[in-house]
């Protein structure tokens, strides 16, 4: 398993951090020193404030993603987080295969890799305005010859939300509803 520090997350959070801390708090600075320092001078460090503020929280949100608790089960995660599981009539392999290419296509370039142990895959999604992004795992287990169990969990990046709008709950659904399309394709 590896674990990333604050600098892996930083690209990831800025693009929100800054529109949303810079630039709004750049006009909420800006009114208040633009009296006080003049029409000039008062946007220009008011923006330069909010920039900095940005560049500060991205980094906090990155310290914050990385040191959250390592999974040994889904048993394990608390807080906000959604789960389910497909038994399917495939071969482990090929549902594997499938599981890398559908999570994938959700995350983020480069950041789906196993995750401690075999069959486990875990993935980060892309921050946006609804959510700071989460943690996507997809565990397949080998039942039988025939028979595999697909188990897919999603967890907030940042432990500390207290609320996700339901994107991990859709993410989820999402994801289980892909491979349940494609394990009745391979079926029939």
């Amino acid at each position: 398993m590896q674990r990333y520090g604050p600098r892996h997350y930083f690209p990831n959070f800025i693009r929100v951090a800054l529109p949303v801390f810079g630039i709004m708090g750049g006009l909420i600075l800006s009114l208040p020193l633009a009296a006080m320092l003049g029409v000039v001078w008062g946007p220009v460090i008011g923006f330069g404030l909010g920039i900095l503020y940005a560049l500060g929280m991205a980094m906090f949100f990155g310290w914050l993603a990385s040191m959250r608790k390592l999974l040994t089960s889904f048993q394990d995660a608390k807080g906000l987080h959604s789960w389910s599981y497909l038994d399917v009539t495939g071969s482990y392999n090929e549902l594997y295969r499938l599981c890398a290419e559908s999570l994938a296509a959700i995350c983020m370039q480069d950041s789906v890799r196993e995750y401690g142990r075999a069959g486990l895959l875990v993935g980060e999604t892309k921050c946006n305005l609804i959510s700071w992004g989460s943690e996507v795992f997809l565990l397949v287990e080998y039942l039988g010859p025939n028979a595999t169990r697909v188990q897919v969990f999603s967890r907030p990046l940042i432990p500390t939300n207290f609320i996700d709008f339901g994107s991990n709950k859709r993410i989820v659904s999402d994801l289980a509803g892909k491979l349940s399309a494609h394990y009745t394709a391979l079926v029939a």
